[in-house]
């Protein structure tokens, strides 16, 4: 089996939600919580607003993502609803973007609630891959402010099948929308599987 089937749960759309749900809890609140008590404070230092990228808004219906295909000459490479979860996960290929491999659109419900980059690139090596994530986080920060770090496996895991993994994660949460930005990577021998997530959800 080949390093990419075995890795396909590093997916953000099918990890489990255990993997997701981090150890962020009562730190979290106590941030949201001085966001709030100071954000006018914040306001004056040009801390911008999250916004749904594509020109999408969240509750858009299946028609207006046709709409943005269509428009943009795009194309839809799969479509498919998670019976767990209810939800409807579209994959869409040809959006404009620096080692962009897809966009994932998520409804539930016949609403639109995510949207996900996912970026990679076959010739890049982890160096590369580092630095590609890490421009993303700082200019996250620098228009969203300092984001919340939900986690970093150091030192890299490695499972009894001789797979090691590391996930490095970080979350910036506004009232309209949250932004999580992710890097996992999988190696085995001379194989390597690397992907960087950027995640826009509805709160």
């Amino acid at each position: 089996m080949s390093l990419i089937s075995t890795f396909q749960h590093f997916n953000a759309l099918t990890l489990p939600p255990a993997r997701w749900q981090l150890h962020v809890g009562s730190y979290k609140k106590s941030l949201i919580f001085l966001l709030f008590l100071f954000s006018p404070w914040i306001s004056l230092y040009g801390v911008e607003q999250i916004k749904v990228p594509l020109g999408c808004s969240w509750g858009d219906d299946q028609a207006r993502l046709d709409e943005l295909i269509h428009a943009g000459g795009l194309t839809m490479v799969s479509s498919e609803t998670i019976p767990a979860t209810q939800k409807k996960v579209v994959t869409v290929r040809g959006v404009i973007g620096a080692a962009l491999k897809q966009n994932i659109f998520v409804f539930q419900k016949e609403e639109l609630t995510e949207i996900e980059y996912q970026y990679g690139n076959a010739n890049w090596d982890e160096k590369k891959h580092q630095e590609f994530f890490d421009n993303f986080r700082r200019m996250f920060e620098n228009k969203y402010g300092l984001g919340t770090q939900l986690t970093k496996t150091t030192p890299p895991q490695t499972d009894s099948s001789g797979v090691t993994t590391s996930i490095s994660g970080y979350e910036w949460e506004q009232s309209f929308c949250i932004l999580d930005l992710f890097y996992y990577t999988a190696e085995r021998s001379n194989q390597h599987y690397r992907l960087i997530s950027v995640h826009y959800k509805m709160p």
